[in-house]
């Protein structure tokens, strides 16, 4: 999908080609994109959201949604009309909350307004079922909270950690090996 979130005309044009023949062949096989939605959010997520790669811009991000809107000519009739909206508008939408946590500031006056904005990020994890990268997300608040000196936000953060996972009394799992301490 990075390939298409390019400014490159022609990458685009490819892009959008690969892109919507992947959602027809999924929808084809499958009749459902939940599956299609689960892995493009992982991989936006890791696209978005991982410092060391290349992050698209707001045009090319927009050039992409409108280039796949476009392409995907499908009747108001078809059943596949609404799950293929469904898949372009949430990979759009978590597209721009990407895009705008990248773009808060710096500083800690801004950090409330971050933690939202990821928070915001953490319930398109959670409904593409997707807890790891959730939990990867909550530990990163706490560890930020906890080197501010913030032990009230790093609790809460620990507290919706917690959230995350499914609690049995009588399940016994392995001991953790991570995090060291």
């Amino acid at each position: 999908m990075l390939f298409a979130l390019q400014r490159n005309d022609k990458c685009l044009e490819v892009g959008i080609r690969m892109c919507y023949d992947v959602m027809c062949a999924y929808w084809i096989h499958q009749q459902d994109l939940y599956e299609l939605e689960r892995e493009t959010i992982s991989a936006l997520y890791d696209c978005f959201l991982n410092p060391e790669r290349y992050t698209p811009e707001p045009p090319e991000v927009r050039n992409f949604l409108g280039a796949m809107q476009k392409r995907s000519k499908i009747d108001v009739e078809d059943e596949a009309y609404h799950p293929a909206v469904r898949f372009i508008t949430t990979c759009g939408e978590f597209m721009s909350e990407a895009i705008q946590l990248k773009a808060i500031p710096v500083g800690p006056e801004f950090d409330d307004f971050r933690t939202f904005v990821k928070l915001r990020i953490s319930s398109y994890l959670m409904n593409v079922d997707k807890p790891e990268l959730l939990q990867s997300l909550i530990h990163n608040m706490y560890e930020h909270y906890l080197s501010k000196n913030d032990f009230v936000q790093a609790a809460l953060s620990l507290q919706l950690l917690a959230d995350t996972y499914n609690w049995d009394p009588v399940a016994y799992l392995p001991p953790c090996e991570t995090p060291h301490c």
